[in-house]
């Protein structure tokens, strides 16, 4: 049951993204800093440069992540 329910939501995203011919999906399963972690490392060049924008804790774990990552980071408060 649980491997055809996460096929179903991997087809469901690739279809109404109109990618199921030219990409693939996959399914993080993890805490909100994992996936902006995941994000950073795949999606943004290393030699970015990021901004972010700071407005409480999840903007400052936000450029937690990103230093961490080795981006140059700034940061709009």
């Amino acid at each position: 049951l649980h491997s055809r329910m996460t096929k179903e939501i991997r087809d469901y995203i690739l279809e109404i993204c109109n990618g199921t011919e030219t990409h693939v999906c996959v399914l993080l399963q993890g805490s909100s800093t994992y996936g902006i972690e995941a994000c950073f490392q795949t999606l943004v060049p290393l030699d970015s440069r990021v901004l972010i924008i700071e407005n409480g804790f999840y903007g400052r774990r936000l450029k937690e992540v990103a230093e961490a990552s080795g981006f140059d980071v700034t940061v709009l408060e």
